[in-house]
């Protein structure tokens, strides 16, 4: 981090964003890792994943790789307990995940809509209920 990067206050402090794997997530972890935050990243994609915390370590940068689904309440719990137990407590969250499974009307399958809420509305959820008591 060079110097009188850190306006946000973010140096060493520890952010969680999910969907981290690629795209928008890929590049807010990147960016928090720039001002000098801990970041760790979760998504399904696991070597996506890896790949990401490897490239934020190799710009000198702290982070963590997680694979989860954010959907699944059993795995949020487990992966804020890990967090909780190498780095401490989460002060950020990013609740960046989600995901699109493009269709017409006619052709989306109920199965297909259950997985989008899932992920995009519960996912939310469950990720700040995890992470919430790291929050205060």
């Amino acid at each position: 981090m060079r110097e009188g990067q850190d306006w946000l206050g973010l140096a060493a402090r520890v952010c969680v964003v999910t969907g981290a794997a690629s795209g928008i997530g890929a590049a807010m972890a990147a960016g928090f890792s720039a001002v000098g935050a801990r970041v760790v990243l979760l998504d399904r994609d696991g070597p996506g994943v890896r790949r990401m915390a490897e490239q934020v370590q190799a710009a000198g940068g702290e982070a963590q790789a997680w694979v989860c689904d954010i959907s699944d309440e059993a795995q949020m719990l487990e992966v804020a307990q890990k967090v909780q137990d190498t780095w401490g407590p989460c002060d950020a969250l990013i609740n960046n995940a989600g995901l699109l499974k493009a269709g017409t009307l006619e052709s989306v399958s109920v199965a297909d809509w259950n997985t989008v809420l899932s992920v995009n509305l519960t996912g939310y959820l469950l990720c700040a209920r995890a992470f919430k008591a790291q929050l205060q």
